[in-house]
């Protein structure tokens, strides 16, 4: 397992580095890392058996299925996704009280809410007037949301203070930091009108790029879907502006959010080889 440890650190490590610098991580990067993992899978499978490849297509397909929720819903981009379809392969899915998926994500949820955070209150700061006025306005609209994760966090705290179970202690962490998650959430569709908004040419658009708003050219009807444009849109677009309709676009960004599965994997590794989850287990 190590090997695929230090893989994974290596990745995420890069990966990090170009979502700071282009918001964009390679599919090459993402692809090559998938495959690795798979290889890595299969070659340790002949020393620890066929379950050990079992476990890592396991861990794929659900974490490939709750990064394509968040994907479809506007909330990841296709980077993400293919990252974390790899750390599922990576971690694998063990049918045993110490599931380190569920692990992984707990720490996703604790690295995510100070990570965000930390980044938010910077921009936040910078830009208060403007920042207390929008989120004044979207908490409003999703107050009930918030209400009700706010109370599922109360509950989870206490079952938390109440079990030594290590599915129920994960389970029981990200529900707890749900109304943060949820905070940040706000906090930055707060910010998206300030400093997550820029206008690109048409020719430096990207796969996975989200539109601010719906583009009209003489009749021409372009949505701005929540998963960001494909490559067939980006291919139509290009077309409008060889045919001088369209120069550039207005296109929603956000803050890198690849650091995170970095420090919540880095976290996972404490948690494990501290020895903490064979105590739990």
């Amino acid at each position: 397992m190590i090997y695929l440890y230090v893989l994974g650190l290596l990745v995420l490590v890069l990966a990090s580095i170009f979502d700071f610098r282009s918001r964009e991580v390679p599919d090459t990067l993402s692809y090559s890392f998938i495959a690795c993992v798979i290889a890595l899978r299969i070659l340790f499978s002949l020393k620890f058996g066929f379950s050990f490849l079992v476990e890592g297509f396991a861990g794929m397909l659900v974490l490939a299925a709750f990064s394509l929720i968040l994907f479809y819903s506007g909330q990841w981009g296709g980077g993400d996704v293919k990252l974390l379809i790899g750390i599922g392969g990576l971690l694998g899915l063990k049918l045993s009280l110490f599931n380190p998926i569920i692990v992984f994500l707990a720490c996703v949820a604790v690295a995510g809410a100070v990570y965000g955070i930390a980044f938010i209150v910077v921009l936040a700061l910078t830009h208060l007037a403007d920042f207390k006025r929008n989120f004044s306005h979207h908490l409003k609209k999703r107050i009930f949301l918030f209400m009700f994760s706010l109370a599922l966090s109360v509950v989870s705290i206490f079952a938390l203070l109440q079990t030594e179970d290590p599915l129920m202690i994960s389970a029981s962490v990200i529900l707890a930091v749900l109304p943060v998650l949820l905070a940040i959430f706000i906090a930055s569709k707060s910010l998206e009108s300030i400093c997550f908004r820029k206008t690109v040419s048409v020719d430096e658009l990207t796969e996975g790029d989200w539109l601010t708003k719906p583009i009209e050219v003489e009749g021409f009807k372009f949505k701005a879907k929540k998963e960001g444009l494909y490559k067939k849109d980006i291919e139509k677009l290009k077309g409008l502006k060889r045919k001088g309709l369209l120069e550039s676009v207005e296109i929603r960004t956000g803050m890198p959010f690849v650091p995170v599965f970095l420090f919540a994997f880095i976290l996972f590794l404490l948690v494990e080889f501290s020895g903490v989850l064979v105590l739990l287990c």
